[in-house]
């Protein structure tokens, strides 16, 4: 092999091997970030609750509140059940959700949990928990529960019927002078949808079922360092066995 072309070829392995370690460096600093943030999630589940006021001041300074336990004291609307089609374990259902009137002045919208489709098309809906009155719940915030995308079916609004965990959607398909004998005027809706931790709501019932809440953050980094850090192994290997060959 000719001086020059060698010395362009182990340039060229260099600069190769360089961005492939680059590439698996990256991963590894998400790595570390990402184990932080479940950590930092998973001890948020068993946290002292905090109030949808203390929801709001963290959105308002850019903190990061989904996952966070929170507690609420109102009134359900139960006449104003929305649900979200959600197969379980290879049975068809949906997620309940359920406005809340929120004592300090929000509509939320807390998903109760789940119920089969039997359970829902029998009519009346006996078995089902419906707190009446005043009460105080326990749930945990959900900001990414399951987006809405252009492969999303459009909602069935005359069964309420929502095939996402469409906010927005929802929120629009409630009355609009919902919540306004909240006090200081019209109540504000919540940015984020509250899912019911287990035994987060007062009453007996076998629907909705309320599975305990996950943190379901995927975590891929270390799979993504290992390939980058392996393909930069093998294109140093391969370069050295070649120069050796000439």
């Amino acid at each position: 092999m000719k001086i020059n072309r060698r010395r362009g070829f182990i340039a060229f392995a260099l600069v190769a091997v360089s961005c492939l370690v680059a590439l698996g460096v990256w991963p590894v600093q998400r790595l570390h970030w990402k184990e932080q943030l479940i950590k930092q999630a998973t001890a948020s589940l068993t946290a002292r609750p905090v109030s949808m006021n203390d929801i709001t001041a963290g959105i308002e300074y850019g903190y990061d509140v989904n996952l966070m336990r929170v507690r609420l004291n109102g009134t359900y609307r139960f006449d104003l059940n929305r649900y979200i089609y959600w197969p379980q374990n290879g049975k068809p259902g949906y997620r309940v959700i359920t406005p809340f009137l929120d004592k300090l002045g929000y509509i939320v919208l807390v998903d109760r949990g789940w119920v089969s489709q039997r359970a829902l098309k029998a009519k009346p809906h006996t078995g089902w928990r419906q707190p009446e009155g005043s009460v105080t719940v326990t749930g945990i915030t959900r900001a990414h529960a399951r987006a809405v995308s252009f492969l999303t079916a459009p909602p069935d609004k005359k069964n309420h019927i929502w095939y996402a965990y469409d906010l927005a959607g929802i929120a629009a398909s409630l009355p609009a002078n919902l919540g306004e004998t909240a006090q200081d005027g019209a109540a504000i809706v919540s940015p984020l949808f509250v899912q019911l931790e287990p035994k987060g709501e007062p009453g007996k019932g076998r629907w909705p079922q309320i599975p305990p809440a996950k943190i379901d953050l995927p975590n891929n980094h270390l799979q993504y360092a290992i390939t980058w850090f392996s393909l930069a192994a093998i294109v140093a290997l391969m370069s050295i066995l070649y120069l050796r060959r000439k």
